[in-house]
């Protein structure tokens, strides 16, 4: 059956499905086998101008059938890249297609709402291998390669880069259906995103939160070392890490004290082993082990025809023309602050959100077309500050009710440069919030 399957020899369409069916989309086959089928048929369809006959006679199609259901992390990966390929080049209805088909939730992927391992922010835990490398989901690498098509068409079309923009809120939207290397992924680019002076949407590699990484991923080693501190000094610091939880009413200390280097965090005075809850070392948020770029290199030029805002300016097209578009960064506000507010928000997401958020906030441009979302944000925390109820980290996160206060704190210390879109009491109260954490929480 030598290229029996390529357009223009005797029942191609015909030897096509069959091999669909026989080898690439048959579950009890190696991966090596269902690659290499993969990879005969993606020569094919990617000869001359054959790909839109593979798409009139249905083998696209057939390609993607059940989806959702395959468990081969390996082959999955080899037909996210072919996919890729095939959006590139196809028209709206296939580019739909294959973008419905990336971000729907992998039916191995799923978990269950009571799931401990959501509730305690390890997600990727049991992903670990013996050479703690970090395996990917099924659900990441679907979602890798709509960050891969996104990268693509920001400076082509305005049409599909709006539509997968709209495709990751709604990815972060069903956040309790993806595990949280998919959902890192998503707002790995989201959190990228920036603006010129002219709306012009860009990605940025220099992210500039290396401090509250820091606080996040900082780790008391505790077990180490015995306290030598005063027996006050152990009683207050063990009320932090008792049986139930790492509560916000045990005790008080002043933020200046919490905004200490790393080094000299580690340098002070572990407490006893004993004070432990399960575990005698902490592990940071998985996303600080995870790699920090993005699965391709950004352009570093501004993109002439999407937009975080509608504008007609010198120089600019007016957004109404069909060439360019213009992101919901509204609608991605509203998304980031009901993760933020949600108490079963993974760990790991939530604390993703803090470390980056506030840089993001920095490009006041980029929230133009926001400020009813930015007085809701200045809303909240300002709330969570004063009613001390924001998220209180895991146990073997090794860091305090305190350190996730330094986040918030920064949030608000960049919404003060949009004061002019507060009313009075509204800036007053973000002074009083900044009172407040000079006595913060231990």
């Amino acid at each position: 059956m030598k290229e029996s399957y390529y357009p223009g020899t005797e029942n191609w369409d015909q030897d096509a499905k069959w091999l669909v069916d026989s080898f690439i989309q048959a579950p009890g086959k190696v991966s090596d086998v269902r690659t290499s089928a993969l990879e005969a048929l993606e020569e094919a369809m990617f000869r001359d101008d054959d790909l839109i006959k593979f798409e009139q006679f249905g083998v696209i199609d057939l390609l993607l059938r059940n989806f959702a259901d395959e468990k081969d992390t390996i082959y999955l990966s080899s037909l996210v890249s072919v996919m890729i390929e095939i959006a590139a080049r196809a028209n709206s209805d296939m580019f739909h297609v294959i973008i419905d088909a990336l971000s729907s939730p992998m039916s191995s992927d799923l978990l269950e709402d009571d799931d401990p391992a959501v509730l305690s922010g390890q997600l990727l835990k049991t992903r670990r291998s013996s050479s703690s490398v970090l395996e990917p989901s099924l659900s990441n690498v679907c979602m890798m390669g709509l960050v891969r098509l996104f990268l693509r068409f920001l400076n082509l079309s305005a049409l599909r880069a709006a539509l997968l923009f709209e495709t990751f809120i709604f990815v972060v939207k069903t956040s309790r259906k993806r595990p949280a290397d998919a959902m890192l992924t998503v707002l790995k680019l989201l959190f990228r995103l920036r603006c010129d002076s002219s709306g012009a949407i860009w990605v940025t590699t220099d992210l500039e939160n290396d401090f509250l990484v820091a606080v996040l991923s900082r780790s008391l080693d505790v077990g180490v070392k015995q306290s030598t501190t005063t027996e006050g000094s152990v009683v207050e610091r063990s009320s932090v890490n008792s049986d139930d939880s790492l509560t916000a009413s045990t005790g008080r200390l002043s933020l200046r004290n919490q905004s200490v280097s790393i080094e000299t965090q580690r340098s002070m005075p572990r407490m006893s082993s004993s004070y432990l809850r399960g575990s005698t070392k902490s592990i940071p948020p998985s996303w600080v082990q995870l790699d920090s770029s993005l699965p391709d290199e950004p352009s570093t030029a501004a993109s002439p025809f999407v937009y975080a805002y509608k504008t007609v300016a010198e120089g600019v097209t007016d957004q109404s023309d069909p060439a360019t578009g213009v992101l919901k960064i509204n609608v991605y506000l509203e998304t980031i602050i009901d993760l933020l507010q949600k108490r079963d928000t993974p760990w790991d997401v939530y604390s993703y959100i803090l470390a980056h958020l506030g840089a993001q906030l920095s490009n006041r441009d980029f929230f133009s077309s926001a400020v009813p979302q930015i007085q809701m944000l200045r809303n909240i925390l300002c709330g969570q500050i004063k009613g001390e109820m924001f998220r209180e980290p895991p146990a073997i996160a090794g860091i305090k009710k305190a350190d996730v206060a330094i986040c918030i704190f920064d949030c608000l210390a960049i919404l003060v440069g949009f004061h002019q879109y507060f009313a009075k009491s509204e800036q007053d109260e973000l002074v009083r919030a900044f009172m407040l954490g000079i006595g913060s929480w231990d």
